[in-house]
């Protein structure tokens, strides 16, 4: 497995069902992952993979 292969699959098993945290000035009650692994969508101009991870999030933001 690839490295990038490997840090897509730690983002998806950190963010999936996450609760109650901060980004920047956004709450989020939850996220989720779309899908449970990372798909790869090709090769970048160094001929290094690329995949796609998808998120859904729920968030409320502070004025």
């Amino acid at each position: 497995m690839h490295e990038t292969e490997t840090l897509a699959k730690a983002l998806i098993k950190l963010l999936n069902k996450k609760v109650h945290y901060q980004i920047g000035k956004s709450y989020i009650y939850i996220s989720r992952a779309i899908q449970s692994n990372p798909i790869p969508i090709g090769l970048d101009e160094k001929d290094r993979p690329i995949f796609s991870t998808n998120f859904s999030f729920k968030i409320q933001e502070f004025n």
